[in-house]
């Protein structure tokens, strides 16, 4: 059984990467075409900025939620 469920998870995790891949693609597309000023995609660039926060460091920390 432990090989089955193996499976599954290494089948999710390559699908979810393969989805990442595809997605960091299209939000590159769209920070060049908003730096050719193209119609709408700097909305597009921005939404997705939040998603792809750049390299390791360049992301704002959250803050910490207190605890009573």
């Amino acid at each position: 059984m432990v090989p089955l469920t193996q499976g599954f998870v290494d089948s999710a995790m390559l699908a979810g990467s393969e989805v990442y891949t595809g997605d960091l693609d299209f939000y590159n597309g769209a920070g060049r075409a908003a730096k050719h000023n193209v119609p709408d995609a700097s909305s597009g660039y921005e939404d997705l900025k939040k998603r792809f926060p750049g390299p390791a460091g360049d992301a704002e920390s959250p803050t910490p939620t207190p605890t009573p």
